[in-house]
């Protein structure tokens, strides 16, 4: 499978538990004043999943993609990662 395809697979994977998560009554009975650390918690891991796929090219964070703001081009992290690589403009599937 590509980068790309096991990216959307993390993010999908990811974005489910926070979202049981957050929408389970028994978490916030069971943790009480630890639910919302825990819950900023398993956000951060998603952002750390999302910074570990790179291009096999150039060694870059397939989420780091250039944003145009009126003439300023600034490169940003995304969630969704574009076919090519930003950089390199290799392709992300394989």
């Amino acid at each position: 499978m590509s980068v790309r395809t096991n990216y959307y697979t993390a993010f999908t994977l990811h974005l489910a538990t926070a979202i049981a998560y957050a929408a389970v009554p028994t978490f916030a009975w069971m943790l009480r004043g630890w639910y919302f650390p825990v819950w900023i918690l398993i956000c951060l891991v998603g952002l750390g999943i999302s910074f570990g796929f790179r291009c096999r090219f150039c060694d870059v964070a397939i989420t780091l993609r250039p944003m145009t703001f009126g003439t300023k081009t600034v490169l940003g992290y995304t969630s969704f990662p574009g076919k090519r690589c930003a950089t390199c403009d290799e392709s992300l599937e394989d």
